[in-house]
């Protein structure tokens, strides 16, 4: 449909971005209308170095370079037995970001990882933050509210802070492309949070 749209269909630019490594909902290359031989961006100036090199242990395809002078803040972890525990840390956390340290709403998301996103979003409907601040649960990026989302839905989108929810229900190595897109959506810092297993299990993790 976007190439009827074009002045002229053979002779007017028209380009494609794609990361074959974010391909999540199986969709078919074959059908892409452009046959050229691709242009490869090999420089990462999205991430920090930190949150490059965690995402790129979960990626097959074109070596990426890291943003070296870019170096950042180390991947965190919030460890706790229960949902319950590990959302409190997170809306602590969260609540001391936006009162002290001048961050925005919409400059924070939280991705949930686990397929049972409901469980999640409920757990989230009874926790409050500070007055003056709310949740946007799968709303619009351009909505007031700390941003709250699948990482299958968050796909194509950023955020300065990042916390991965849910992580003990991603199952490696069949969903490395969840974390590489999950991960890659971290502009500036990258929180995972599950029980202590699973955060080692994050951490210490080679494709």
């Amino acid at each position: 449909a976007l190439s009827y749209l074009l002045k002229d269909e053979e002779k007017s630019p028209f380009f494609i971005f794609l990361d074959q490594n974010q391909s999540i909902y199986s969709v078919e290359m074959e059908d892409i209308p452009i046959k050229d031989e691709p242009f490869f961006l090999t420089f990462n100036c999205r991430n920090t170095k930190y949150i490059h090199d965690s995402a790129y242990r979960f990626f097959n395809g074109q070596k990426v370079d890291s943003p070296h002078k870019n170096k950042g803040s180390p991947i965190r972890k919030i460890e706790a037995n229960t949902l319950q525990e590990q959302l409190n840390n997170i809306r602590e956390e969260i609540s001391k970001l936006l009162a002290f340290e001048g961050v925005k709403e919409n400059q924070v998301a939280i991705l949930v990882g686990s397929k049972n996103k409901k469980i999640y979003y409920d757990y989230l409907s009874t926790t409050k933050l500070p007055t003056g601040y709310k949740w946007n649960v799968e709303g619009p990026a351009e909505s007031s509210g700390v941003r709250v989302n699948t990482i299958r839905k968050f796909k194509g989108l950023e955020a300065d802070i990042i916390y991965i929810w849910g992580i003990e229900e991603i199952d490696l190595p069949r969903d490395e492309e969840i974390l590489y897109v999950g991960i890659s959506r971290a502009k500036s810092r990258l929180i995972i949070v599950g029980t202590r297993l699973s955060c080692a299990q994050f951490l210490s993790y080679k494709s």
